[in-house]
Order: C-alpha cells, then structure tokens, then sequence
C-alpha cells in the first residue's frame, strides 16, 4: 500500500514517521530472520 499524504504541510512529520515505522518493521524481520 503505498503512502499517501493528503496535505503538504505534514507531509514531512507524516514521511518521517512512516519511515521509522519501516525502518522498525524491518528490524523486526531482521531480528526473527
């Protein structure tokens, strides 16, 4: 599902946490791996 910003003034705080959710997301994969 790609990630989507319906305004331009959060889409830094919004970016921000979708990629610490990511990069969370892939740790936990690389830690159950």
């Amino acid at each position: 599902m790609p990630y989507v910003t319906p305004r331009q003034d959060t889409c830094r705080e919004q970016t921000a946490q979708c990629l610490i959710k990511k990069f969370e997301l892939s740790l936990c994969i690389s830690s159950q791996g």
